[in-house]
């Protein structure tokens, strides 16, 4: 990668990190209404993979979401206006922290729902490839909606009908207070793509240049290579899962020390 794209995902990285480390500051004032779910810890996943995307690509969110916002362009102002109940806010304060929309940047919305967007970002590829308009998308959720029926449901359909989406698991290893230990009977999340006809997880090891939406937080300098969706184009949609958001306990203490504060707002989580 070129320096400068380097500097670009860096930024991208440190914009998320210090919007969600002022979100907590002002949920701890009580400014923030209802919950806001942190991305602190999961920043190079947002952004090395939605610096691969177009304008006419899609997201579609999960509840710890603002990174993903961020990354694919929508403006902080609205985004903190929305999630401190304004009218100026994104959804004119209504949805707050996991309902921020952006129609116009593609960005389909989060829901609170686990594993919801995955159904969402499989309608809107299948959208997509009846319209015939070349765009691609990635649906983001967390390691707990891969015991879902409606992943195991959308990435067989995702499958079949060779949809243009990239399924991304974030793996922060805790589904709220449950370690993936002890609710997922598999080592690795990706392993379930392989039932589908996904690219299997060893190949991607193997072929990392070949799959380059493979993304770890814990590793920015390989969050993101050039333009990775082309894949999801013409090919079964391939699903990647990062690990290592740095938080190894469900404990809120474990989540306040990796985002620097004696206490934070919804950290745990899928």
């Amino acid at each position: 990668m070129q320096t400068q794209e380097l500097e670009a995902l860096y930024r991208t990285m440190l914009r998320i990190r210090r919007f969600d480390e002022g979100v907590i500051d002002l949920f701890k004032e009580g400014l923030v209404k209802g919950t806001a779910h942190s991305y602190v810890g999961q920043e190079a996943v947002a952004a090395g993979a939605c610096a691969t995307l177009g304008k006419d690509d899609f997201v579609v969110s999960h509840h710890r979401g603002h990174g993903h916002c961020i990354a694919k362009g929508a403006s902080l102002a609205k985004m903190m206006a929305e999630l401190m109940g304004r009218v100026t806010g994104y959804c004119k304060g209504l949805g707050g922290s996991m309902h921020i929309a952006d129609l116009d940047l593609n960005i389909l919305g989060a829901n609170g729902i686990v594993g919801a967007g995955i159904g969402i970002g499989t309608g809107a590829a299948l959208s997509n490839k009846m319209r015939g308009n070349g765009a691609v998308g990635i649906a983001f959720f967390g390691d707990g909606a891969t015991n879902e029926g409606i992943f195991h449901e959308c990435l067989n359909i995702g499958s079949l009908w060779k949809l243009p989406v990239v399924y991304l698991c974030e793996n922060n290893q805790y589904g709220l207070s449950t370690s993936i230990k002890d609710s997922t009977s598999i080592d690795r999340v990706s392993k379930r793509s392989a039932a589908y006809s996904h690219c299997r997880p060893c190949a991607a090891r193997r072929r990392r240049s070949a799959c380059p939406t493979t993304t770890r937080a814990s590793s920015p300098s390989v969050a993101a290579t050039s333009r990775p969706p082309a894949r999801a184009r013409s090919a079964t949609p391939p699903v990647r899962a990062s690990r290592g958001s740095g938080r190894r306990s469900p404990s809120w203490a474990a989540a306040c020390a990796s985002a620097g504060t004696s206490s934070a707002p919804c950290t745990r989580g899928t």
